[in-house]
């Protein structure tokens, strides 16, 4: 259904509320009948899995690349 094609009243009545809303006894009832207004949360992945697949993007890869290029040089050049 395409309610933002309709006119109110007809998509009012299709909901089975009005303009003021709906009771408390009317809310109660639809919490019951259809539950919370809640989408299903997706599964987090984990710190570890996280921190990898920062590690996998290609510039964090060149970055300690470098890095260790760096380090060797140091010590061979005697500097650390």
């Amino acid at each position: 259904m395409k309610e933002y094609l309709e006119q109110k009243e007809d998509v009012l009545s299709q909901v089975e509320s009005n303009e003021n809303g709906l009771t408390s006894a009317q809310a109660s009832s639809r919490l019951e009948k259809n539950g919370k207004n809640k989408l299903a949360e997706g599964k987090k992945d984990s710190l570890i899995k996280r921190f990898l697949s920062q590690l996998a993007d290609p510039m964090i890869i060149i970055l300690i690349v470098a890095a260790v290029i760096s380090a060797v040089t140091a010590a061979v050049g005697g500097e650390g």
